[in-house]
């Protein structure tokens, strides 16, 4: 139920939903290029999941619990929840880094970025911003992150090496999707 974001391998065989009124993630997986999934799995984790993204080597879906201010990961060759970080507040999306050592997550409540370490699954640092971050998307290199945020609406670029708000440019009212191309 209630089905909204989603996260897709690199070779497009492996789909992953977060299923926000079921408490559960599904599994799609294809033996050829979609349309027709060969298999399909539920994989319950905590309250509300939304946000959602599968780690570059496809070994790990980490996905923001609405309702429980927590990160749930899990281990896609199991099918199961392995474990849960607290991020302190409802984690909004949930981003891997191109090289997958760093997870970014947009935090609505506090208006602040968070870098938590994919490997020890540590928080690495925090960002203060002045509105509210939505979508996370990367430069190809992984040093820059691209942040819509509201109230004010705009979309930042933010240096992740010294997790600053490198320049700021005014954008239409509440965006929340971004993509880049050509970077």
């Amino acid at each position: 139920n209630a089905s909204h974001m989603i996260a897709v391998s690199a070779d497009q065989k492996r789909m992953y939903t977060a299923n926000i009124g079921s408490d559960t993630i599904t599994a799609f997986e294809f033996q050829n290029v979609p349309p027709a999934p060969s298999k399909v799995t539920q994989i319950p984790v905590g309250k509300q999941p939304e946000a959602i993204d599968l780690s570059p080597d496809g070994k790990e879906v980490w996905t923001g619990l609405n309702a429980e201010g927590l990160v749930d990961i899990v281990d896609t060759a199991a099918s199961k929840s392995v474990a849960k970080i607290n991020v302190g507040g409802r984690p909004y999306r949930v981003k891997f880094a191109p090289d997958g050592k760093t997870v970014v997550c947009s935090m609505i409540g506090s208006k602040e970025l968070v870098v938590i370490e994919a490997a020890t699954r540590k928080e690495l640092k925090r960002l203060k911003l002045e509105g509210v971050p939505l979508g996370i998307v990367f430069s190809a290199d992984g040093k820059t992150a691209f942040i819509t945020m509201v109230e004010p609406d705009a979309v930042l670029k933010v240096d992740l090496e010294t997790m600053s708000v490198t320049s700021r440019m005014d954008a239409g009212k509440a965006p929340d999707g971004v993509a880049v191309f050509g970077l």
